[in-house]
Order: C-alpha cells, then sequence, then structure tokens
C-alpha cells in the first residue's frame, strides 16, 4: 500500500498588540493546548483534521494526544494514539519515539496488541540560548506483540542520525506570539516480520515546536521501499511526502 505524506507549513499572522510567549520555554505549557492542522495522505485523497493535544501532567511531565480524521472519501480514516514528554530537567526533556514514526506504523488496535520500545529517545532543550545546535543520535527497536499469545507481531528498528535543532523565527496566532524551532534529522525504520525484513523507510524528517505550544507539526519527505517476499514480487519503491496546513492553536 503506498502511503504518501506531506507537510506544508502555514500560520495566519495576528494584528499587532500580540501577547509574547517567546520568552517562555517550548515545553511550558500551563495546562493544555492543541495545534490543529488539516493534512493529506494522498493529494487525490483530499484533507483529513490533524490534531495534537499536549496536556501538562501533575509530575511535569507532558502527555500528547495525536489526532488524524478524515471522513471524506475516497478512503476515509481515523487515527489516534498518545506518547509521553518527560521532563528530564527545567531545560531538557525526552520525546518517546512515537513522535518520530510515521502515523500509518501506528495505526493498530491495542487491544490486540501490546506495544513497546527498547533504545534512546529523543532529548531536547526546553529553551535554546544559541541559533542552532546538533543532536545525538538516536536508536531502537519499536515491538509489536499478540496480547493473547505474548508472541512478536512485528518490529520497527529505528534510527535518528543527523539531528539539528534550530531557531526559525517568530509567529503570531490569535493575538499571541511564539518562537519556532525545527527538529530536523535522517529517519530510518526497518520493518521485519518473523525475522524477515520486508520494508524500509528513508526519510528526512522535521519536527516544528512552538514556545508554550510544544508540538506544532511535522514535515516527511523520502520513500519506502517493499522488499522481495515471494519468488512472483518485485521490490517496490513509493514516494513519502506529507503536507499539513496549520490552521490554529488553542490553550
Amino acid at each position: 500500500m503506498k502511503f504518501c505524506f506531506s507537510i506544508l507549513f502555514f500560520i495566519i499572522f495576528s494584528v499587532s498588540h500580540a501577547q509574547t510567549d517567546i520568552k517562555r520555554g517550548i515545553f511550558d505549557i500551563q495546562d493544555s493546548v492543541m495545534a490543529i492542522s488539516k493534512m493529506t495522505v494522498e493529494k487525490a485523497d483530499g484533507y483529513g483534521e490533524n490534531l495534537y493535544v499536549t496536556q501538562r501532567l501533575a509530575n511535569g511531565n507532558l502527555s500528547v494526544k495525536y489526532i488524524y480524521n478524515k471522513t471524506v472519501t475516497p478512503n476515509p480514516i481515523y487515527v489516534s494514539y498518545s506518547f509521553n514528554i518527560e521532563s528530564l530537567s527545567p531545560d531538557s526533556f525526552a520525546i518517546d519515539i512515537q513522535a518520530a514514526m510515521p502515523f500509518s506504523s501506528l495505526y493498530v488496535d491495542t487491544n490486540f496488541l501490546q506495544q513497546s520500545y527498547i533504545g534512546s529517545r529523543a532529548a531536547l532543550p526546553n529553551v535554546l540560548n544559541q541559533d542552532s545546535i546538533f543532536l545525538p543520535v538516536v536508536q531502537g527497536v519499536f515491538s509489536l506483540k499478540n496480547r493473547a499469545s505474548n508472541k512478536p507481531f512485528i518490529d520497527y528498528a529505528i534510527v535518528l542520525s543527523n539531528r539539528k535543532f534550530v531557531k526559525k523565527g517568530n509567529i503570531s496566532v490569535n493575538g499571541k506570539t511564539h518562537e519556532i524551532f525545527e527538529h530536523s534529522y535522517n529517519f530510518s525504520q526497518r520493518t521485519t516480520v518473523n525475522g524477515k525484513t520486508i520494508e524500509i523507510r528513508e526519510e528526512t524528517v522535521t519536527d516544528r515546536f512552538g514556545t508554550s505550544v510544544g508540538f506544532i507539526n511535522q514535515e516527511r519527505i523520502g520513500k519506502l521501499t517493499a522488499l522481495l517476499t515471494y519468488p512472483t514480487e518485485t521490490e517496490k519503491v513509493n514516494s513519502i511526502r506529507q503536507e499539513s496546513l496549520l490552521l490554529n492553536i488553542q490553550n
């Protein structure tokens, strides 16, 4: 199945006299905040609604709920899953690997499948005091197991390399000004079933963050290679391009 994903970053700039959040940290969220976009999976299919809903927990960590809901035909789809952002210190937060993965890999029935991850996480600064920094490689294995039998179902070997965190300027939305940052990296995901590699994803990914907002949206450009699994099949390469249009930020 061909997955084509992409992101266009779009903001409606508000009038002057906006309140400012640019002096606050990226993950300094008081209660909850929601970044709302429209996103296309296949351009011919049209757009669906894309949400990142981030909520501060009592322990200082953050919980992020991701939703993609496309109700129109053809190919309606609804995807929802959550991941966490852990506060390592007032100045550093670690993001679960699900944030970097394509939602097509997380479109699973969690009543049937159990998720686990062994590996490192992407640590990001809460405040960036310089224009850009380079960050360490992140790698690990995200696994799905059958809950009833506890047998392996599928494994994703994931590597995030060439990580860079960069200031990108300010935006104003709904009377508030936010400083924007980009976390860019090379994303590699090798999918195996019963020890056999069936596909490889290679992408350039850009995550966008805003002060007092956390996650805003994500851009993915690359290719998906489906490997030979039966004598009559041949290797197939599909392009990946994720496009999203930011509509609003709500507190």
